[in-house]
């Protein structure tokens, strides 16, 4: 019987070795590969497919900027995201039990694949602002399909680790473009910490090191960024959570 993909909840009241102990490997392996992508120059979104038993079948991070690649991946192409990357890796008859797992939100062009490629599940590491700030839920078409609705997203602080990588890129690249504006209006601390972040050269400090290194760093403040707000209960407290 297939291995149906599942949260690892996040609560708020532990500290960084017990939250990392309680991740699952698919979401250690898809950070990884987000860390990755950042260092490369990318923006940091990463992803992993397991097959029905739960094992990791293959792997895949945004690749836009890169000059290299395995034979057969996309590269230096705007299409070059995460998830296309891993999904890419799977040919048309292999089993539709395969379960995605990747840090953000896929774009409209990824989720496209992902309903295409009929996978077994799809779980998102964060919410992305841009679908929330560009095309609010109350306008998205009938039918649209989404994969942030509740029990798909991770919530906790890793998630808040999973949404600060992709700003970061975007300040670097257009300060003034659509990503920042969105993360502006709807993600506002958490682009203060990402400006932050650049600014005293935390990212460039901790590149080549594990992305463990880089969450025990910032762990109290993911997990602030984490916290309910006050307005919790309308579905919009913590970074990553369902609306």
């Amino acid at each position: 019987m297939p291995v149906r993909p599942r949260l690892a909840g996040q609560s708020l009241d532990h500290d960084f070795a017990s939250g990392l102990k309680r991740l699952a490997e698919p979401w250690r392996a898809a950070l990884r590969l987000a860390w990755e992508a950042h260092g490369a120059g990318n923006v940091g979104v990463g992803a992993v497919l397991t097959d029905p038993s739960g094992l990791i079948v293959a792997r895949g991070r945004n690749r836009v900027r890169d000059t290299d690649a395995p034979p057969g991946r996309l590269r230096s192409t705007r299409g070059a995201h995460a998830e296309l990357d891993v999904l890419g890796q799977l040919s048309p008859g292999d089993d539709p039990g395969h379960a995605l797992w990747t840090t953000l939100e896929p774009c409209l062009l990824c989720l496209a694949a992902v309903v295409l490629s009929h996978r077994h599940g799809a779980l998102c590491g964060a919410r992305s602002p841009v679908g929330r700030h560009r095309r609010p839920a109350a306008a998205r078409p009938s039918g649209c399909p989404t994969l942030a609705g509740p029990g798909r997203t991770l919530g906790g602080p890793i998630t808040a680790l999973c949404a600060l990588l992709p700003p970061i890129r975007a300040l670097e690249g257009n300060p003034d473009g659509v990503v920042t504006e969105a993360h502006a209006s709807c993600e506002a601390a958490l682009l203060a910490l990402a400006r932050r972040l650049m600014g005293d050269k935390t990212l460039d400090g901790h590149r080549g090191q594990p992305i463990e290194v880089l969450m025990e760093r910032l762990w109290d403040e993911l997990c602030h960024l984490a916290a309910p707000r006050a307005d919790a209960r309308s579905g919009e407290g913590a970074i990553g959570r369902p609306a």
